[in-house]
């Protein structure tokens, strides 16, 4: 089942603007590609970083935004999620004409002072009434002194090399984008930072030596304090580090080297950067934990079987056909025009899951195993993706819009309009025609179980690429209900989320995650979403969202305080890996456990300080568990969640 998400108009429809642009009342063009919209929507003051400020999410390509306060001499970048087309005016909106050319578009302020920016959809000033998030990124702002002050590494690959530091702590989480695995923990001491322009495309894997509690971070582009992307991060205990990363011929990266506040800094130490055979590490063996795919890549596969479910129907159903003269029912061709044989034979088989994000719509193309890499049989199915996607697979309600069940275990495969030199046409299907900020889920199936690097590459009109995130969170409230907290939250858009992470804390500092709730992905309406903390802290306790997009960066929300009734009966720490402490326990009280079905469970029960017992599991096993305090006629619960070791 194909599904089209539905852009909701703020206030006219498409005919209504048409109607305004044929009466000169809502758009006008004068020279060609010089715009005039006379609709206004959205206005920001002129950022002063590199950073990517948010105009507004739905800006429609019928009008234009204004921007104050631009210094005379600065260079702006300017672009629209929607591509198109920009027209630059200043003084009026339809005053001096400063600029214009596709998205992004940069320009040089020539007077400081208020600018508009003109949205359309091409140099014939064409109009669309489809939500776009527009942005602007001072792009020659200076970055405060000594942020960006790096040692240049000259040439790769590079051994033995000592760590040099700088003399204070310059870069934390409050001006460095978060970035990977890494814990921003880890970003408190007197950094190393680093640059370097590799000559070839490879990957490079990044040693560190030297002192406990430290981390590793990779960036592109620009120095991190001034906007850099992020490429990976590892932090950790230990005194040495190791991080895979694919770096690009001609493209500048920036390395940070840190520590935990003590260690003061990573010096003394050591590291180096050498080629890898071993791919940037990528574990999907479900749909759930699919990998987003933001531009080429290699991945890493081996027999590791279907993961912890095995979602793909099978043969012959609706969600995983067979085609093909082979095939024991018609049609023998498949929707898309070709007989190759399809889909996933074999069922879910040494599985990697992926989500591969479309920016700019058009001819989707694409290889796995291509450059004469291919090492067995790559079968591979591809559905439309959004939250509800893995379910609707599993549940055999979602077809593929492609698929193949490889011919032959070399050339390649994939979708291609014209076959590769060395590629056999039953291992390719044809192009896809894919939409603006659109996903795709790939279930890619390791058929001959070999064990190797996959490289996948993109072609065709279509721009693979992850944007910003950019969820705009309306409301988020925790409230305590009896034994339980209730969270609820509304989001007014969102583009490209992943999914958002409840996280609690007792005393504002220190936070576990709770919960993970699928986001919807790409939505112009409003999203409710709810979930409940089942055992939650004693006392006042503190709930946030971590809000993640699909290329894995996030950010926060406000924190929202609950104050929990102290007579009621609570378990810390909750969840647990089998022990835990009950609180409000009169004297003489029997305490038991009960799992899921209502059967006891064995436990050792120990009493405490006044009104407080342990209780220790003696056979735990993960799941939710009820913990019932009888005394005289009173009898009180609270559930326990008990975790994987």
């Amino acid at each position: 089942m194909n599904e089209q998400r539905v852009n909701m108009a703020r206030f006219p429809t498409p005919l209504l603007y048409a109607l305004l642009c044929a009466m000169a009342i809502g758009c006008m063009a004068t020279a060609r590609g010089q715009c005039t919209n006379t609709t206004a929507f959205g206005s920001v003051a002129a950022p002063t970083s590199a950073t990517p400020v948010s105009i507004s999410t739905c800006s429609f390509q019928t009008e234009y935004s204004t921007v104050t306060g631009l210094v005379a001499g600065s260079t702006y970048s300017v672009s629209s999620s929607c591509g198109g087309y920009i027209t630059v005016r200043r003084g009026t909106y339809n005053g001096t004409f400063v600029a214009n050319g596709n998205s992004p578009l940069s320009f040089t302020a020539p007077v400081a002072g208020t600018y508009y920016l003109h949205w359309n959809t091409n140099a014939a000033c064409g109009t669309a009434s489809t939500c776009c998030t527009t942005t602007i990124a001072c792009t020659s702002c200076p970055v405060p002194p000594g942020l960006c002050t790096a040692v240049n590494i000259p040439s790769l690959p590079l051994t033995g090399q000592a760590v040099t530091c700088h003399s204070s702590d310059l870069l934390t989480s409050a001006n460095v984008g978060i970035c990977g695995m890494g814990s921003t923990l880890y970003l408190g001491g007197n950094e190393a930072l680093y640059s370097v322009t590799p000559t070839t495309t490879n990957n490079y894997m990044i040693n560190y030596s030297g002192q406990s509690y430290s981390s590793i971070w990779v960036y592109s582009g620009a120095c991190p304090a001034a906007g850099g992307m992020c490429q990976g991060s590892v932090s950790g205990t230990g005194t040495t580090q190791s991080l895979v990363v694919t770096m690009t011929a001609g493209v500048q990266y920036w390395i940070i080297f840190d520590t935990w506040p003590t260690p003061q800094s990573p010096c003394p130490g050591t590291f180096s950067i050498t080629v890898s055979t071993i791919p940037p590490a990528v574990t999907a063996s479900d749909c759930v934990v699919a990998v987003p795919v933001c531009t080429n890549i290699a991945f890493q596969v081996d027999p590791n079987g279907y993961g912890n479910t095995n979602e793909i129907p099978p043969i012959g159903s609706y969600g995983n056909p067979d085609y093909g003269p082979f095939s024991l029912t018609p049609p023998y061709y498949n929707p898309w025009g070709t007989t190759n044989e399809g889909c996933l034979q074999g069922g879910e088989l040494n599985s990697t899951w992926m989500v591969v994000n479309v920016l700019t719509g058009g001819s989707l193309t694409f290889t796995f195993g291509g450059l004469g890499t291919q090492a067995g049989f790559y079968d591979w199915a591809m559905y439309p993706y959004n939250a509800s996607a893995c379910a609707a697979v599993a549940s055999n309600a979602l077809a593929p819009v492609r698929c193949n069940w490889n011919g032959v275990s070399f050339g390649g495969t994939g979708l291609a309009a014209t076959l590769p030199a060395d590629g056999d046409a039953t291992n390719f299907e044809p192009p896809l025609t894919v939409g603006s900020t659109t996903q795709w889920l790939i279930c890619f199936s390791n058929w001959s179980s070999v064990t190797t690097s996959v490289p996948l590459q993109f072609g065709g009109t279509a721009v693979v690429s992850c944007t910003p995130l950019a969820v705009e969170l309306l409301t988020f409230e925790a409230k305590a209900m009896e034994q339980k907290v209730a969270l609820e939250w509304v989001t007014a858009t969102e583009l490209n989320s992943s999914h958002f992470d409840v996280e609690r804390s007792g005393d504002n500092d220190t936070w576990e995650k709770v919960d993970m709730v699928h986001a919807a992905g790409n939505s112009q309406l409003a999203i409710r979403y709810a979930t409940t903390d089942p055992a939650p802290l004693p006392g006042t306790s503190y709930y946030r969202l971590r809000m993640v997009d699909v290329d894995e960066s996030y950010k926060y929300s406000p924190t929202v305080p609950v104050q929990m009734t102290q007579h009621a009966l609570l378990c810390h720490p909750n969840p647990s890996h089998g022990a835990f402490t009950v609180s409000s326990v009169p004297d003489g009280a029997v305490i038991d456990v009960r799992d899921a079905l209502g059967r006891l469970v064995p436990v050792d029960v120990l009493p405490g300080a006044t009104g407080l017992a342990h209780v220790k599991l003696l056979s735990p096993t993960p799941g939710l568990y009820s913990v019932r305090v009888s005394h005289n006629a009173a009898v009180v619960t609270a559930n326990v969640l008990i975790a994987t070791q």
